[in-house]
């Protein structure tokens, strides 16, 4: 069992931020192309997993 299985949006958040290095969060989710309420949630999700 994966403990810290990683969904394809919170992937992708963590791939912008390798990429391109330091954004606001309308920067991240305009690349990953998801909405400011879903952006919330998935750093949320993110921030509970210690990312």
């Amino acid at each position: 069992m994966v403990k810290n299985k990683l969904g394809i949006s919170e992937f992708s958040v963590l791939e912008v931020l390798y990429q391109k290095g330091k954004q606001t969060i309308q920067q991240i989710g305009n690349c990953i192309l998801i909405s400011s309420g879903s952006m919330t949630y998935c750093l949320d999700k993110l921030e509970k997993k210690d990312y």
